[in-house]
Protein backbone atom coordinates (compact mmCIF):
# COMPACT_ATOMS: atom_id res chain seq x y z
CA UNK A 1 0.00 0.00 0.00
CA UNK A 2 2.50 2.41 1.13
CA UNK A 3 4.94 1.57 -2.54
CA UNK A 4 1.80 2.04 -4.13
CA UNK A 5 1.29 5.56 -3.03
CA UNK A 6 4.87 6.24 -3.05
CA UNK A 7 4.41 5.73 -6.91
CA UNK A 8 1.66 7.60 -7.50
CA UNK A 9 2.71 10.66 -6.28
CA UNK A 10 6.17 10.44 -8.04
CA UNK A 11 4.10 9.99 -11.00
CA UNK A 12 2.13 12.99 -9.67
CA UNK A 13 5.21 15.05 -9.66
CA UNK A 14 6.39 14.24 -12.56
CA UNK A 15 3.30 15.01 -14.21
CA UNK A 16 3.27 18.42 -12.58
CA UNK A 17 6.94 19.08 -13.97
CA UNK A 18 5.38 18.88 -17.61
CA UNK A 19 3.01 20.72 -17.24
CA UNK A 20 5.20 23.40 -15.81
CA UNK A 21 7.71 22.73 -18.52
CA UNK A 22 4.98 23.21 -21.48
CA UNK A 23 3.25 26.09 -19.52
CA UNK A 24 6.70 28.02 -19.25
CA UNK A 25 7.60 27.57 -23.06
CA UNK A 26 4.21 29.50 -23.47
CA UNK A 27 4.86 32.17 -21.35
CA UNK A 28 8.13 32.98 -22.45
CA UNK A 29 7.04 32.63 -26.01
CA UNK A 30 3.72 34.83 -25.74
CA UNK A 31 4.09 36.57 -21.88
CA UNK A 32 1.32 36.77 -19.43
CA UNK A 33 -1.64 37.78 -21.33
CA UNK A 34 -1.27 35.78 -24.40
CA UNK A 35 -0.57 32.67 -23.08
CA UNK A 36 -4.35 30.39 -22.33
CA UNK A 37 -4.60 27.74 -20.20
CA UNK A 38 -6.35 26.46 -22.64
CA UNK A 39 -3.93 26.13 -26.17
CA UNK A 40 -1.17 24.70 -22.77
CA UNK A 41 -3.93 22.12 -21.86
CA UNK A 42 -4.14 21.34 -25.48
CA UNK A 43 -0.55 21.35 -25.62
CA UNK A 44 -0.15 19.12 -23.05
CA UNK A 45 -3.04 16.67 -23.93
CA UNK A 46 -4.59 18.00 -20.61
CA UNK A 47 -7.91 19.42 -19.48
CA UNK A 48 -7.79 22.52 -18.09
CA UNK A 49 -9.48 21.41 -15.01
CA UNK A 50 -6.11 19.43 -14.66
CA UNK A 51 -4.65 22.18 -15.04
CA UNK A 52 -6.02 23.54 -11.97
CA UNK A 53 -6.06 21.10 -9.97
CA UNK A 54 -2.35 21.47 -9.75
CA UNK A 55 -1.95 24.79 -9.74
CA UNK A 56 -4.87 26.55 -8.86
CA UNK A 57 -4.58 29.53 -11.36
CA UNK A 58 -2.94 31.22 -13.89
CA UNK A 59 -1.10 33.44 -11.83
CA UNK A 60 0.31 30.23 -9.48
CA UNK A 61 1.21 29.02 -12.66
CA UNK A 62 2.97 32.05 -14.03
CA UNK A 63 4.96 32.61 -10.61
CA UNK A 64 6.61 28.79 -10.96
CA UNK A 65 7.08 29.31 -14.33
CA UNK A 66 9.40 32.02 -13.12
CA UNK A 67 10.68 30.57 -10.39
CA UNK A 68 11.40 27.25 -12.33
CA UNK A 69 14.71 28.51 -13.88
CA UNK A 70 17.64 27.14 -11.19
CA UNK A 71 19.47 30.09 -10.72
CA UNK A 72 22.14 27.77 -8.57
CA UNK A 73 23.09 25.90 -12.10
CA UNK A 74 24.33 29.58 -13.70
CA UNK A 75 25.74 30.87 -10.68
CA UNK A 76 28.07 27.41 -11.09
CA UNK A 77 29.75 28.24 -13.81
CA UNK A 78 31.61 30.38 -11.91
CA UNK A 79 33.93 28.14 -10.30
CA UNK A 80 33.69 28.81 -6.26
CA UNK A 81 37.64 28.87 -5.90
CA UNK A 82 39.66 30.32 -8.75
CA UNK A 83 43.41 29.51 -8.81
CA UNK A 84 45.53 32.44 -7.63
CA UNK A 85 47.15 34.14 -10.52
CA UNK A 86 44.52 32.35 -13.28
CA UNK A 87 44.98 34.39 -16.58
CA UNK A 88 41.62 36.80 -17.61
CA UNK A 89 41.23 35.30 -20.52
CA UNK A 90 40.65 31.65 -19.53
CA UNK A 91 38.50 32.91 -16.52
CA UNK A 92 36.46 34.82 -19.67
CA UNK A 93 36.68 31.69 -21.41
CA UNK A 94 35.38 29.37 -19.05
CA UNK A 95 32.37 32.05 -17.89
CA UNK A 96 31.12 32.54 -21.24
CA UNK A 97 31.06 28.68 -22.35
CA UNK A 98 29.36 27.25 -19.43
CA UNK A 99 27.56 30.51 -19.33
CA UNK A 100 26.00 29.74 -22.84
CA UNK A 101 26.25 25.96 -22.14
CA UNK A 102 23.56 26.36 -18.94
CA UNK A 103 21.73 29.21 -20.78
CA UNK A 104 20.72 27.31 -24.05
CA UNK A 105 19.64 24.18 -21.92
CA UNK A 106 17.41 26.16 -19.95
CA UNK A 107 16.51 28.55 -22.97
CA UNK A 108 12.64 28.69 -22.03
CA UNK A 109 13.16 29.68 -18.62
CA UNK A 110 15.59 32.15 -19.42
CA UNK A 111 13.27 34.01 -21.69
CA UNK A 112 10.38 34.10 -19.75
CA UNK A 113 12.44 35.41 -16.33
CA UNK A 114 13.90 38.18 -18.51
CA UNK A 115 10.82 38.47 -20.63
CA UNK A 116 8.63 39.24 -17.66
CA UNK A 117 11.14 41.47 -15.56
CA UNK A 118 11.66 43.96 -18.72
CA UNK A 119 7.84 44.07 -18.78
CA UNK A 120 7.76 45.28 -15.06
CA UNK A 121 6.74 41.69 -13.39
CA UNK A 122 8.53 42.44 -9.63
CA UNK A 123 8.90 38.65 -8.78
CA UNK A 124 10.73 38.91 -11.83
CA UNK A 125 12.73 41.45 -11.91
CA UNK A 126 13.78 40.58 -8.29
CA UNK A 127 15.12 37.22 -8.91
CA UNK A 128 16.78 38.46 -12.31
CA UNK A 129 18.74 41.09 -10.10
CA UNK A 130 19.44 38.28 -7.39
CA UNK A 131 21.33 36.31 -10.00
CA UNK A 132 23.33 38.93 -12.13
CA UNK A 133 24.12 40.24 -8.63
CA UNK A 134 25.64 36.80 -7.26
CA UNK A 135 27.38 36.16 -10.92
CA UNK A 136 29.00 39.67 -10.42
CA UNK A 137 30.31 39.42 -7.11
CA UNK A 138 31.65 35.53 -7.79
CA UNK A 139 33.25 36.40 -10.94
CA UNK A 140 34.53 39.70 -9.56
CA UNK A 141 36.60 38.04 -7.47
CA UNK A 142 37.81 35.45 -9.76
CA UNK A 143 39.11 38.63 -11.84
CA UNK A 144 40.32 40.22 -8.31
CA UNK A 145 42.40 37.10 -8.40
CA UNK A 146 43.94 36.77 -11.59
CA UNK A 147 47.65 37.42 -12.25
CA UNK A 148 47.11 40.02 -15.10
CA UNK A 149 44.16 41.90 -14.48
CA UNK A 150 44.88 45.47 -14.62
CA UNK A 151 45.02 46.92 -11.58
CA UNK A 152 43.29 50.32 -12.43
CA UNK A 153 40.67 48.74 -12.95
CA UNK A 154 37.50 47.86 -10.49
CA UNK A 155 37.27 44.03 -10.85
CA UNK A 156 33.36 44.40 -9.76
CA UNK A 157 32.30 47.45 -12.43
CA UNK A 158 34.37 44.43 -14.84
CA UNK A 159 32.24 41.79 -13.89
CA UNK A 160 29.63 44.04 -14.23
CA UNK A 161 30.35 44.37 -17.99
CA UNK A 162 30.78 40.84 -18.91
CA UNK A 163 27.70 40.04 -16.95
CA UNK A 164 25.43 42.42 -19.40
CA UNK A 165 27.09 41.52 -22.62
CA UNK A 166 26.55 37.54 -21.74
CA UNK A 167 22.52 39.08 -20.61
CA UNK A 168 22.51 40.92 -24.15
CA UNK A 169 23.45 38.24 -26.11
CA UNK A 170 21.23 35.57 -24.39
CA UNK A 171 18.17 37.94 -24.78
CA UNK A 172 19.35 39.08 -28.20
CA UNK A 173 21.02 36.21 -29.35
CA UNK A 174 18.41 35.30 -32.30
CA UNK A 175 19.39 39.10 -33.71
CA UNK A 176 22.89 38.77 -33.34
CA UNK A 177 23.29 35.50 -34.79
CA UNK A 178 21.22 36.34 -37.80
CA UNK A 179 24.29 38.70 -38.71
CA UNK A 180 26.91 36.83 -37.06
CA UNK A 181 27.85 33.07 -36.35
CA UNK A 182 27.49 33.15 -32.16
CA UNK A 183 30.97 31.35 -31.87
CA UNK A 184 32.40 34.59 -33.70
CA UNK A 185 30.71 36.62 -31.40
CA UNK A 186 31.94 34.65 -28.82
CA UNK A 187 34.69 34.77 -29.51
CA UNK A 188 35.04 38.47 -30.20
CA UNK A 189 33.55 38.76 -26.75
CA UNK A 190 36.67 36.73 -25.12
CA UNK A 191 38.75 38.81 -27.15
CA UNK A 192 38.05 42.51 -26.27
CA UNK A 193 37.18 41.86 -22.78
CA UNK A 194 40.33 40.07 -22.06
CA UNK A 195 42.59 42.96 -23.71
CA UNK A 196 40.41 45.70 -22.08
CA UNK A 197 40.48 43.91 -18.73
CA UNK A 198 44.25 42.41 -18.40
CA UNK A 199 47.47 44.79 -18.53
Amino acid sequence: MMASSTSRARQAAQRRGELLAISVRHFAEKGFEGTSLEDVAADAGVTKGLLYHYFGSKETLFLEGIEAFPMETVIEAIPSVVEEGTPVGEIVRLVVTESRRVLAAHRDEVQLLVRSAVSGNREALRRLQKLVARFEELLGEAFSRAVDFDPELDPQVAAALLVSALVFQQVGGDMIGGRHPMDEVVDQLIRTTTRGFSV
